[in-house]
């Protein structure tokens, strides 16, 4: 096959030998006409991989459509791709370009394939280990999220453009529920998961605490009893974040948000995860499921690797699963409201992602993944929020668990007992999905192939909206990195 040759950068031309389509090559760039390739070629995505490479990498095509068709080339490229970028690329090629006849043709040809493909719903009837079903009384909440869904298309920062449901209070789906049905009259969260909280442990601690007054009294009553129990040496430890937290707090400095967590969360959590053998992984940690969605499909020898998003903290198994993801604003209450929800919007995609990279790392060791939930903890002003998000033929997002975080000595006696108790039953938890894990039933090879077809049919979590605020590099053009 014959390559084009370009001027300037020669890694171009290596790149363009690699897959070109004839269309191309037996044309000289000014005979190039988008339509006519089009028309030659309708709803036929594998013959687009070749010509969308070509268009891609031609430094004579405008900036919006070289873009646009990069994008479009890597969807094409990988069945795990997602379309969204696409649409909204078209959208804009289709209202702003110059260049209106080849520009609109093709964007317009590429947005028919984007709805053709979004209508095909996946039927996970076939799967005995993966629920299809989410009612309440004779309420189909499947078919209502569905219907819901719709209504959110035009809104890029709506869950549901990811089949995210929402449960959370305040959440979008929550607040659809309320305006549709009285208090009462339907319960979405029946079948949602619920966490043992220990109610022993809540008074243990309260036990210790509430006889002083002053934080040095605390700490030292919970050191003298360490040998007693492992709980009042974990106790301790948690404490001893307190006192270098109220040591700071007396000084000028301004505590940074890493520091605050450190003090504050990091003992508090880690402990019961220790008992368990869990990882806490702490500061900038990549989301494996997120690289793996950005990165499925390019050549690892030609194509520029996606740097992951990072969380603040994960948990992980002794295998490596991720299970659960933490998101960490001012924990001095100077978080901010748009703070807070973009932190609940980059949760509840990386739990997604998180999700379905488990499942299929699940098939891939021949294991037959069943109930699988992944886990979330917002950490912004002085409250943690434990989220846990599901799939019952849409994935489902809801709280688990609250409590407040003490950030003053008159508070510990009062508030420090429920925070380490949802902190210990966060940790069984994952402890818990964890064992089933390692005890779930083994997959027959056809059985293998089957779910790995079926899970296929998930469309990939969709790109971060582009923020029209946000002045971009000109290096930054056709940059795929997303949060």
């Amino acid at each position: 096959m014959s390559a084009i040759r370009y001027s300037g950068d020669e890694t171009l031309n290596i790149d363009t030998n690699l897959n070109l389509h004839p269309y191309f090559t037996n044309r000289t760039p000014k005979e190039w006409s988008l339509a006519d390739f089009i028309d030659l070629h309708p709803h036929l995505p594998e013959e687009y991989v070749r010509g969308l490479h070509t268009i891609s990498n031609h430094k004579g095509q405008p900036a919006g459509l070289k873009s646009f068709a990069k994008n479009a080339w890597l969807y094409f490229k990988s069945e795990y791709g997602t379309l969204e970028i696409m649409k909204e690329q078209a959208t804009r090629l289709s209202s702003n370009t110059a260049d209106t006849i080849k520009e609109q043709s093709f964007a317009q040809e590429l947005t028919n394939i984007v709805h053709h493909q979004q209508q095909q719903q996946p039927h996970f009837s076939a799967l005995g280990w993966l629920p299809s079903h989410w009612t309440s009384g004779n309420v189909d909440l499947v078919k209502l999220f569905r219907d819901f869904q719709q209504s959110q298309a035009t809104k890029p920062y709506s869950l549901s453009k990811d089949g995210i449901a929402d449960l959370t209070d305040g959440g979008e789906f929550t607040s659809y529920l309320n305006d549709r049905f009285e208090p009462g009259e339907l319960d979405a969260w029946e079948t949602c998961l619920e966490l043992n909280m220990d109610k022993d442990l809540e008074l243990l601690m309260s036990d210790i605490l509430r006889p002083h007054t002053t934080h040095k009294e605390m700490i030292e009553a919970a050191r003298s009893d360490a040998s007693e129990s492992d709980f009042s040496l974990y106790l301790g430890h948690v404490l001893a974040g307190y006192e270098r937290f109220f040591r700071l707090q007396r000084s000028a400095a301004m505590p940074n948000e890493r520091q605050l967590f450190t003090d504050l969360i990091v003992a508090a959590l880690d402990g019961p995860l220790a008992q368990h053998d869990l990882t806490l992984r702490l500061f900038e940690v990549p989301v494996k499921g997120n690289s793996w969605r950005k990165n499925v499909g390019r050549d690892p020898l030609s194509d520029k690797t996606v740097p992951a998003r990072m969380a603040d903290a994960v948990v992980e198994s002794p295998t490596g699963l991720q299970l659960l993801i933490v998101e960490t604003a001012h924990l001095d209450g100077r978080a901010t409201t748009k703070k807070t929800a973009s932190d609940r919007w980059k949760i509840a995609r990386a739990l997604r992602d998180t999700w379905l990279l488990n499942v299929r790392e699940a098939i891939s060791d021949e294991k037959k993944p069943s109930d699988v939930v992944v886990f979330g903890l917002q950490l912004f002003g002085i409250e943690a929020h434990l989220f846990a998000l599901d799939f019952v033929g849409v994935h489902r997002l809801y709280h688990i668990g609250k409590a407040k975080i003490p950030v003053a000595e008159s508070t510990l006696p009062v508030l420090m007992p429920r925070l380490l108790s949802l902190m210990s039953a966060a940790a069984d938890q994952i402890k818990l999905k964890c064992d089933q894990y390692d005890k779930a039933e083994e997959l027959t090879r056809k059985e293998q192939r089957l779910f790995s077809q079926i899970l296929q049919r998930f469309n990939a979590t969709s790109t971060t909206p582009p923020n029209p605020n946000k002045k971009k590099k000109k290096k930054d053009i056709v940059a795929l990195s997303d949060v």
